[in-house]
């Protein structure tokens, strides 16, 4: 897999003297459960850890960056569901380059289903690939291979579905982070190149176009409950995608939009 990655002007030789050293980051692999057992799913949670001023980045990027990547290498037989991205913060810099992901710390969890027919007995190898864009003042890619090896267990066993108390306090803020779908209501008026998306979000609300909408966030505001957000589109997207962080007196929450484009809007293209 090709891998493209925007370096800061910072690399040139007349800035070399600020740049910041390059970050120390952290990896570790996180399994939900002590063992596995056939057809049973579990979650490998994979916590990256970033040194202060250090951001890696959200399934989209965002104006510039590289989503961080998660790959499963197992057995014959074990399959990765979809990635679960914690819900994503903003950072915008010089040039209002605007992109999406995370700092300090975050945790992605990457469901695995071990096969039906897996036996009773021995153990099996899981191992993850990832490979982040850490950036700063400049921009260093890195990666780490992450393994843990779980006993097998049988289906009418009471330990088979036993969780790893060790790692339940780690996983929980992150599971907790994981957005939910939107039950709100959801208005796009405008045309398909620069449409107008309305979401009835009381609270501090944020919108970050979701990795299959080509699509960048121009302004937002709050307009009497709710969250306006003018949008400008690269050609007429097929749905509406993305993510909604609502923050209210009772904390933040995130919340998944989806849903197809509504074939009303017009077809002008974008200047």
């Amino acid at each position: 897999m090709t891998r493209y990655f925007i370096i800061s002007l910072a690399l040139l030789p007349s800035a070399r003297a600020a740049d910041p050293p390059p970050p120390t980051i952290q990896a570790e692999l996180l399994p939900s459960a002590r063992s596995v057992s056939a057809g049973q799913s579990l979650d490998l949670g994979v916590r990256l850890s970033l040194p202060e001023g250090w951001h890696i980045y959200w399934a989209n990027p965002g104006d510039t960056g590289m989503a961080t990547e998660v790959s499963l290498i197992a057995p014959a037989g074990f399959a990765a569901g979809a990635l679960g991205w914690p819900g994503p913060e903003r950072f915008t810099a010089p040039g209002d380059i605007v992109s999406y992901g995370y700092e300090g710390e975050t945790l992605l969890l990457l469901p695995v289903t071990p096969p039906a027919n897996l036996p009773a007995t021995g153990e099996s190898a899981l191992t993850v690939e990832v490979y982040w864009l850490a950036c700063r003042a400049i921009c260093v890619p890195g990666q780490a291979r992450l393994s843990v090896t779980l006993p097998h267990t049988a289906n009418n066993t009471a330990v088979n579905t036993a969780v790893n108390t060790d790692n339940t306090a780690a996983l929980a803020p992150w599971r907790a982070r994981l957005p939910t779908p939107f039950e709100g209501g959801i208005t796009l008026s405008g045309t398909d190149a620069k449409p107008t998306l309305r979401l009835d979000a009381p609270g501090a609300a944020a919108f970050f176009p979701g990795p299959g909408m080509s699509a960048e966030v121009l302004t937002e505001r709050a307009v009497a409950g709710s969250l306006e957000v003018d949008l400008r589109a690269m050609g007429r997207p097929d749905r509406l995608q993305g993510v909604l962080s609502v923050t209210t007196d009772a904390g933040p929450a995130w919340y998944t939009i989806e849903q197809p484009w509504p074939a009303a809007l017009s077809e002008e293209v974008a200047p």
